[in-house]
C-alpha cells in the first residue's frame, strides 16, 4: 500500500472507530488516533493480519484492552501460531472474548 492508501485507509479506520468507540477516541484526539492506528496496524501487519475485519479487530483490542495487548505471551503465542491464518485467528480471539465477557456481535 502506499502512503497516501495507507492514510486513507487509518483516515477510514479512525472515523469507524470515533463511531463505534467514542469514550476511547476522544480522549487520544485526531492526532493521536491515527498515529494510534498507524502504530497497531503496523502490528497487525507483522502478525500477518491483512482483512479488513482482522485489522478492526486487532485495532479494537488494542483500544479497548491495551494498546500493546498483543505483548502478552499468551496472546503474542497465539498469533505467532502458524497453523492458522493470521485473519481467523482474530476472529476466533474476537469471538472467544464475546463470549467470555458477554459482548454482542
Amino acid at each position: 500500500m502506499s502512503a497516501s492508501q495507507n492514510a486513507e485507509y487509518h483516515a477510514r479506520l479512525a472515523s469507524f472507530f470515533r463511531e463505534k468507540l467514542p469514550s476511547e477516541t476522544d480522549k487520544l484526539g485526531e492526532r493521536g488516533l491515527l498515529e494510534f492506528i498507524a502504530e497497531t496496524t503496523a502490528h497487525a501487519a507483522r502478525f500477518g493480519i491483512k482483512t479488513g475485519k482482522g485489522v478492526t479487530a486487532f485495532v479494537a483490542m488494542a483500544l479497548l484492552i491495551s494498546r500493546t495487548f498483543y505483548e502478552d505471551p499468551a496472546v503474542n503465542r497465539y498469533l505467532a501460531r502458524p497453523d492458522l491464518d493470521a485473519d481467523f485467528k482474530m476472529i476466533l480471539l474476537t469471538d472467544m472474548l464475546r463470549s467470555k465477557f458477554g459482548g454482542g456481535k
